[in-house]
């Protein structure tokens, strides 16, 4: 064994014979500069050849391999992945702590990209990477595998930036997992009661330690670019093996619960409350294979079985990128652009053939301008930059940002435009589309709280070559509080984001002298001159940022919406707008509701009932009540400004914000252009 290994890396086996020699091999052609070493303990296998055998296959693999010095084998007779993962860490001689499953294959600069994280940290405490599946030759996922169930074969994808896990149902994974031994040591290690023992497919060990490292003060992260593969074994292909996966899986979190003193009656509540939910979505997806088995073993686990998301980022903020060692934000997007777009790899392509072909198609530039407006949007940013890659060009429009927007924009070559607004029109996106000179005649507008995934770039790809469409809506998925808020309204939500430039500009509903509304066009909507189609595959739009944040958002939104709420019943004309029609399409027949809307009493309430009965913003569970909550909030102020301005003569009663004027500018990483 290497003197002073500067990290451990450990599996777990118990008669993997099969796989195991893929993973002893991964890492010992890891590219990490330093001392390391190799622990493989053997959890009582028994695979022996013959009965006659004294050594089991499982054995006979490391002992092939032990003319290497880095690789250690170690015996643990009493069977169970905890118990295995203590002994490891026992026997290991680091004080970083890296597990990688008996079944994966860590790439080469797994064991480099996790130290490098530890060593910048003194705070981390758990620390796992993306996980791709490997399916077995000639086989292909199957139809009722939806994304979700992929999680439960080992697949983990948080996207391609360095993320803080700050709510532990985003946890690393086990496949691709790494502790610190000072934390381990605190906490008592593993608990043996969680995790697989034998065929009793019990888990939750991994969320278990993270709830632990957040409750005592430390820090968890998503690396990226610390990729695994893992294998797809052909037993677990089938609906049996993900229903007893489920059952287990249920009764891990039984116990996750008494641990965290959740249990009770409350406990039946919530697993009543889970089955119903299962089982009503299985009927709602009855036509989707995936969303209904999915929801099918949901309910049958009573229990939440996976995080869906994609997920997954609204309960993380943007990493600190010094804090992991990472100095600059071009090499951060540069690596991650390395990175894997897909859960699925067959065995017959090897990862390299993969992660080229994935390369190639993502770099493809896509002849689209984006459209960023922004102020102070640095923990957004990021992942909204990394999302829009593909695009041809970018133009990020902002307003004097105090924090790292502009600089972390201007790292990804993006062109930064500073906005000055007088009160007057056009705001900000308006401006935009009248100045910006676009080299493509196509634009796309997405804030930057909002991504666009990879296959709603192939689908843009493929739309804005059909000559008979000059826009197209996309829906969005909204997440709150870490969940997809399925309901109350909230889905589908249509935005017209993606049209020709010079035909489509955002209607003007008279608001732009309301005080403490912004620069930013809040919800006009645009009017475009030629047809519209709709995009089948959804946006995201995830804050990274905190409640504060959305409240004192939705106190300028207010302000705007109480001067709409004045504009209708004072019978101001609509020319301009895309006006309220009944029969027209979803937004017209939203504004033709609005107008109803106006004139009824104790909309407060009102909208309450819509969106958490009616629109069965329930089914959402405590992000659905909160979120219908905050809107009843927020209707209340709408109305208490709408009362300011019919009293003060059409006034709200505020003292105007001041802004010092200047000329536009452009800037790029290379100059300062005056716009014409």
């Amino acid at each position: 064994m290497p003197d002073h290994p500067q990290i451990s890396a450990i599996i777990c086996t118990h008669n993997r014979a099969a796989y195991l020699g893929g993973a002893i091999d991964s890492l010992l052609v890891q590219d990490f500069p330093d001392n390391f070493e190799v622990v493989v303990v053997d959890n009582a296998s028994s695979d022996y050849a013959s009965p006659e055998s004294s050594t089991s296959r499982t054995r006979e693999v490391v002992e092939a391999r032990q003319g290497d010095r880095r690789l250690k084998y170690v015996w643990e007779p009493e069977i169970g992945l905890s118990v295995a993962r203590n002994t490891g860490a026992k026997e290991a001689g680091s004080e970083i702590l890296v597990y990688l499953d008996d079944d994966a294959i860590a790439e080469p600069n797994w064991l480099r990209v996790l130290h490098a994280a530890y060593q910048s940290n003194q705070k981390l405490a758990v620390a796992g990477g993306k996980v791709n599946l490997l399916w077995p030759s000639g086989v292909s996922p199957p139809e009722w595998l939806s994304p979700g169930l992929a999680q439960n074969l080992g697949a983990y994808d948080l996207g391609d930036t360095c993320l803080y896990v700050t709510a532990a149902g985003l946890t690393p994974r086990g496949v691709n997992y790494s502790i610190r031994r000072a934390f381990l040591q605190q906490i008592g290690g593993f608990d043996v009661k969680l995790g697989r023992v034998g065929k009793k497919l019990l888990s939750n060990e991994e969320l278990r330690t993270t709830e632990l490292a957040l409750e005592l003060g430390w820090q968890v992260v998503y690396l990226p670019e610390a990729l695994v593969l893992h294998h797809v074994a052909a037993e677990r292909l089938n609906k049996a093996w993900f229903l007893e996966r489920g059952w287990w899986q249920g009764i891990s979190e039984c116990y996750r619960e008494q641990l965290s003193d959740r249990a009770g009656i409350a406990q039946l509540g919530r697993g009543g409350e889970r089955i119903l939910r299962g089982v009503w979505k299985s009927f709602k997806y009855i036509r989707d294979p995936g969303l209904r088995f999915e929801n099918f073993v949901f309910a049958w686990g009573s229990n939440r079985l996976f995080e869906r998301s994609h997920p997954r980022p609204d309960f993380c903020t943007e990493i600190d990128q010094q804090a992991l060692g990472y100095r600059q934000y071009p090499s951060l997007l540069k690596s991650s652009a390395r990175l894997c777009r897909s859960h699925f790899i067959h065995q017959n392509s090897t990862a390299f053939r993969f992660k080229h072909s994935i390369m190639t198609s993502s770099s493809s530039k896509i002849p689209v301008s984006v459209l960023i407006p922004a102020k102070d949007e640095e923990l957004n940013l990021p992942a909204c930059l990394a999302s829009i890659a593909r695009a041809d060009e970018v133009f990020m429009v902002d307003s004097q940002s105090s924090d790292r927007t502009v600089e972390i924009a201007i790292s990804t070559g993006a062109k930064v435009v500073q906005f000055y607004f007088d009160n007057r029109w056009p705001k900000k996106k308006n401006w935009s589309l009248d100045n910006l000179p676009f080299r493509n005649e196509w634009v796309l507008i997405v804030d930057c709280d909002e991504r666009i995934p990879p296959e709603l770039w192939d689908e843009i790809a493929q739309a804005i070559e059909d000559p008979n469409f000059d826009g197209y809506y996309l829906n969005r998925k909204v997440f709150f509080l870490g969940q997809w808020l399925r309901y109350g309204g909230r889905y589908p939500d249509w935005n017209l984001r993606l049209f020709k430039h010079q035909k489509g500009r955002y209607e003007n509903l008279g608001t732009e002298s309301v005080p403490n509304t912004g620069d930013n066009e809040v919800h006009e909507h645009v009017i475009l001159a030629g047809q519209v189609g709709y995009l089948k595959n959804d946006m995201i739009h995830e804050d990274y940022r905190d409640l504060f944040h959305w409240i004192e958002r939705h106190n300028r939104y207010s302000n705007w919406e109480a001067r709409v709420y004045y504009n209708i019943i004072e019978g101001r004309d609509d020319s301009g707008t895309i006006g309220a029609h009944l029969f027209g399409d979803a937004v017209q027949r939203k504004r033709f509701l609005k107008k109803v809307w106006v004139w009824l009493p104790f909309k407060p309430m009102l909208r309450f009932i819509l969106f958490y009965f009616i629109q069965l913003g329930f089914l959402d569970g405590k992000a659905g009540y909160t979120y219908a909550r905050l809107l009843s909030q927020y209707e209340y102020q709408i109305n208490a400004k709408l009362y300011e301005l019919r009293c003060c003569g059409g006034q709200l009663n505020v003292a105007e914000s001041q802004s010092t004027l200047s000329p536009p500018v452009v800037i790029t990483q290379e100059t300062e252009v005056k716009l014409p």
